[in-house]
């Protein structure tokens, strides 16, 4: 499991944990992360995240872990935000630090790899925060004399490393972390390249892939040559020839190139010579040519995969590294190597999309193959070519040694006219190296005091003569320019030279491939002649067209006694070769069954070669009873030529003949042999029931079958793990085994003198009905002539012919019926010693299910119904009716069924034996009940609430509103409208009352009841809680009305108990409501 963590200001935040929701981010996150590249990750950060304000460009680093094991470090580099406040966040990985300071002028002379790379960093660290900051560690990258000129001239140093090292010298920038420090080594291949056990294999891991490689790069013949041969084993016939080689046709009976089929199968035929000088050995110069075939033409290939690590299921599987070698299989594509693993990138929630690149981007793709040896030597001699700075450093290093030198053993002799400093005091008799330093100039001497001046001379008119100038002697500029014009020559010239050689092969190409090969993204593609041929028709020809034709499936007449009928390939085309060696007509026919009636295109491509004794007479083609002549005298040789015509034919049996007439000598090609036919034709042509009325056109199809069809077989690859047999039964099992063939898990049914089978049971079987039996079925080579299979479905006996199948697989296909309550269906071998091989066996019908449909089409409607009936379900059906204002779709089971209706201005739904009715107008929802209409109207929910109906009646809403007056304050609100009488809450007073108990009701005068208010259906409790501000009325107390009158108190009491004051007490409801005196 990935997590990804944020760094910022010393703390650490989890920016993403899977196993926390509000810690994720989104956008398919992933990092990727290469051989000398600073990497990168993206993914995004949402507004509600917790830590969203922690993700901040350039000072936030990002650490990616697996299972607590980083293995991505890196920056924000950008964290832009979109309308939403989301941040799209790219991170660079930590070897882009390295962007962050400059190298300020210096120069390097006589210092280490090591050494060099110490400096850059030290001087890096000293301009950028302790974060970035790097530790050199193993540098084992060296070059020839370890002993590096270099200079740096403002820089970055990420650019010093890829410039001045990398590019230079090759190697690899690794960075590890331990004990908190960041190192950085710089790897030679071989202490930076390890072997990965795990692999990549095709059709195991490996789920999808692109190569990156020119396709002129590619070659499936190769063709190789040795050493040079000596003159007497040279051959005589080929004397013109001055280099003659040596080649493996001696030990390769007879052919002198090798092959991989399997490219050849992807590719088509690509021959290339490969030449060895210092091979002598035919036989070893045959090993060098298959393993270049299978692995060194690949050495520039680039693999993008996506591929599975297997290490995140299994860790017994090693893991995929960075720098790892890994063993690529692909046998389709003719590939069995080792390629770098020089990329990858990881999606940290969706491991399917995972990919990696095997193989070194950096390899140079710009020429044709012929040439792009030789370029690439010369652009890599351009590219070592020392700067126009570094010869000048170079030259002034060379001549102060010089100088310094010769100070030493030199000596300075000074004569009235002249100076003079020589290698020896006598310096007119004996020495041989001087100067000369005169009042008409300066010069030097190599041969003596009288000697010619043969160094550099310059003169008192201001002319400096010499071979070589030092460097800042004399402005520079011209030296410049001239330096500079000289490589630019150089590469202009080589780029000229590599596309005109490129330009040349086009050319001849275009000359010699009628067929144009087209190069995309390296995969390569034969361009058909005509495409709306094959993609708007229907090619009735079986084995016709040149990628898949096969002789086989014509039969030849005519005078094939005295022509060769063979397959061949001519200008790079399949095609069957007609060799004459008398005078006369061969005839190739095609049986094609019952034809419809229409309008059909017959062609046929044919060519002749150059050279042949005579030029064959004419092609005659087209239906057997309705042929067309052309001459080959109107055609020139070497090229294959298109002759077509259109024939309007009725429904009949038809077969197509194609005739050429040869004289003894001639030699004729045929290939793409077509009957075509429109595709609307065909459509037109549907096999379906169309009755005509006025105005309806009625069409009823019964299909039998469920789905379509249904598939029976479940074993018919054989390949069930537990039993390669199961479902089959085998008359022998000796006979009769699994095996492998042509790459499929097969059948393989051998014979002697009996004939074996396997047989599959179907039970049940309910109904009488057809039965298509399809299977794919093969044979050896040596039995292509005669084997044959013979198919038993229920009883009914169907064979394969002689010379239909061969030693790649055919798909055969046959029709019949089969009757309750089961069936078999059996494959025999039917012809003795011989071994036949059966996969992809489907036996398709249908089980119990029966399917009608019903199409109407109405003047303006459209209304179709399909139903279902099993033994084991109601009747299961479903409608469709569609006319100007509306479309309705029906599905219903029994008693049970739903509706849509859709009109222009809203939907109507319908659920449960089609009463409850949901209808979708703009801006609300609307429940009915028992049809769409007012009176059925029940609720509908809009913008302000729920609103609620009754038999027709508005009765009220429950939704938010504003008080009148103050619209600042807002509530919610039950409102119940003047149609309603009552509003109440009450309750079921158990699960066997029919009907519910009001406790709570506001009622309108004469409704529910007779006063206007709100009334109570039970007690009101008041929990000690103050009832404030209100009036009574009427109330009783025990079972008695509430006193209403005056009550007089005694308030005193004079004369002797004879006289007395009194006051009353007014009381109202029983309640005392005031009193007086």
């Amino acid at each position: 499991m990935y997590t990804i963590k944020a760094y910022a200001d010393g703390k650490e935040y989890t920016i993403h944990d899977a196993r926390v929701k509000a810690l994720t981010v989104g956008g398919n996150p992933y990092f990727e992360i290469g051989d000398n590249i600073n990497g990168s990750a993206t993914f995004k950060v949402f507004p509600t995240h917790p830590y969203y304000d922690k993700v901040k460009k350039l000072t936030t680093d990002i650490v990616i872990y697996r299972d607590d094991e980083p293995e991505f470090y890196g920056r924000v580099l950008y964290d832009d935000e979109d309308f939403s406040g989301t941040k799209k966040v790219f991170v660079e990985g930590e070897l882009a630090f390295l962007c962050d300071s400059i190298q300020r002028p210096k120069v390097y002379h006589n210092i280490s790899v090591k050494a060099y790379v110490q400096d850059l960093i030290d001087i890096h660290n000293a301009q950028v925060e302790e974060r970035k900051q790097f530790v050199v560690g193993r540098v084992t990258v060296k070059d020839s004399n370890d002993s590096l000129y270099r200079y740096s001239n403002y820089e970055d140093t990420r650019t010093a490393f890829k410039e001045k090292l990398t590019s230079r010298l090759g190697g690899h920038l690794v960075i590890r972390h331990e004990d908190g420090l960041r190192i950085l080594d710089y790897l030679s291949d071989e202490d930076y390249y390890t072997r990965n056990t795990q692999g990549i294999r095709f059709g195991k891991n490996m789920l999808d892939f692109s190569k990156n490689m020119d396709a002129s790069d590619l070659a499936t013949c190769i063709i190789p040559l040795g050493a040079k041969l000596d003159e007497d084993e040279q051959d005589p016939a080929l004397e013109a020839i001055s280099e003659q080689r040596r080649t493996i046709a001696s030990v390769n009976g007879g052919v002198d190139y090798v092959t991989d089929d399997n490219a050849v199968k992807e590719y088509g035929k690509i021959y290339k010579t490969v030449t060895w000088d210092d091979v002598t050995v035919p036989e070893n110069l045959k090993k060098k040519a298959e393993e270049y075939l299978k692995s060194v033409q690949f050495e520039k290939m680039v693999l993008e995969l996506k591929a599975i690590d297997l290490n995140l299921t299994d860790e017994s599987f090693q893991r995929f590294e960075i720098g790892n070698m890994i063993q690529c299989v692909s046998t389709p594509n003719g590939l069995d190597r080792e390629f770098p693993l020089t990329k990858k990138k990881v999606y940290i929630t969706s491991f399917k999309n995972n990919t990696v690149t095997l193989g070194d981007e950096t390899s140079a793709k710009s020429y044709t193959s012929s040439n792009r040896q030789s370029t690439a030597e010369m652009e890599e001699t351009i590219k070592s070519l020392p700067s126009k700075t570094e010869i000048l450093q170079e030259a002034l290093r060379s001549a102060q040694d010089l100088i310094n030198k010769q100070v030493a053993s030199g000596y300075a002799v000074h004569v009235p006219n002249e100076f003079i400093v020589a290698d020896d005091v006598d310096y007119k008799n004996k020495a041989k190296n001087l100067w000369r330093w005169g009042l008409g100039g300066f010069a030097h001497y190599s041969q003596g005091y009288d000697g010619p001046i043969d160094g550099v001379a310059l003169t008192m008119d201001g002319k400096i003569n010499g071979e070589m100038l030092l460097v800042n002697s004399v402005k520079t500029e011209s030296l410049d320019a001239g330096y500079r014009t000289s490589v630019e020559t150089k590469i202009s010239e080589s780029e000229t030279a590599a596309k005109n050689h490129a330009d040349n092969k086009v050319r001849v190409a275009r000359e010699e491939i009628e067929n144009s090969i087209s190069n995309l993204e390296n995969k390569i593609s034969l361009s058909v002649r005509s495409v709306k041929e094959t993609v708007a028709r229907k090619n009735y020809i079986v084995g016709g067209e040149q990628e898949t034709l096969d002789k086989r499936k014509f039969t030849a007449s005519g005078i094939t006694g005295s022509c060769t009928i063979e397959q061949a390939e001519f200008l790079n085309m399949n095609a069957i070769k007609l060799t004459f060696s008398a005078n006369g007509s061969v005839t190739l026919t095609q049986s094609l069954g019952t034809m419809e009636a229409g309008n059909y295109k017959i062609a046929v491509e044919a060519a002749y070669p150059e050279g042949s004794k005579y030029r064959p007479s004419y092609v005659r083609y087209g239906f057997s009873e309705n042929q067309s002549t052309e001459y080959f005298s109107g055609y020139s040789a070497d090229e294959f030529h298109t002759y077509s015509k259109q024939v309007k034919i009725t429904k009949a049996a038809k077969s197509v003949a194609i005739t050429v007439y040869g004289y003894t000598g001639s030699v004729v090609y045929l290939t793409n042999i077509r009957c075509l036919r429109d595709m609307q034709e065909l459509l037109d042509d549907l096999n379906a029931r169309i009755d005509v009325e006025v105005g309806k056109v009625s069409a009823s199809v019964s299909d039998l079958y469920e789905n379509s069809l249904h598939n029976y077989c479940s074993n018919g690859k054989f390949s069930n793990n537990d039993d390669k047999f199961t479902g089959w039964g085998r008359s022998n099992t000796t006979q009769v085994t699994q095996t492998t063939f042509g790459s499929k898990s097969c059948a393989k049914i051998e014979n002697t003198s009996s004939t074996y089978n396997i047989s599959w049971y179907q039970r049940p079987w309910k109904k009488r009905g057809d039965i298509t039996v399809r299977f794919k079925a093969a044979c050896n080579a040596e039995d292509a002539d005669t084997a044959r299979i013979r198919l038993t479905i229920d009883s009914k006996n169907f064979y394969t012919n002689a010379g239909e199948l061969s030693d790649e697989w055919t798909e055969f296909e046959f029709t019949s019926y089969a009757t309750p309550s089961y069936f078999y269906t059996y494959f025999y071998n039917y012809v003795a010693n011989t071994t036949v091989y059966i996969t992809d066996v489907e036996i398709l019908g249908y089980m119990s299910a029966y399917s009608e449909s019903q199409l109407t089409i109405l003047k303006d409607s459209i209304e179709s119904e399909v139903k279902r009936a099993t033994a084991q379900e109601g009747t299961l059906s479903s409608s469709i009716k569609q006319n100007a204002e509306s479309i309705t779709s029906k599905v219903s089971k029994g008693e049970m069924g739903s509706y849509i209706t859709q009109y222009y201005n809203n939907v109507i739904i319908a659920f449960n034996k089609n009463s409850k009715y949901v209808q979708i107008n703009p801006g609300e929802i609307a429940i009915y009940n028992y049809g769409v209409e007012n009176s059925k109207k029940r609720a509908v929910f809009d913008e302000t609430g729920n609103h609620f109906y009754r038999d027709g009646y508005y009765v009220g809403a429950i939704g938010t509103n504003q008080w009148s007056g103050n619209n600042a304050h807002k509530g919610l609100v039950f409102d119940l409208e003047p149609q309603g009488k009552y509003m109440a809450f009450a309750q079921k007073a158990s699960s066997s009352a029919t009907s519910y108990t009001t406790m709570l009701c506001f009622s309108r005068a004469n409704s529910i009841y007779d006063e206007y208010g709100v009334n109570l259906g039970c007690n009101l409790i008041g929990n000690w809680y103050t009832l404030k501000n209100f009036k009574i009325g009427s109330i009783s107390a025990g079972g008695y009305t509430a006193f209403s009158g005056a009550i007089p108190i005694v308030c005193e009491i004079t004369n002797n108990g004879n006289s007395w004051t009194y006051s009353r007490l007014r009381v109202y409801n029983g309640i005392i409501v005031g009193y007086w005196n």
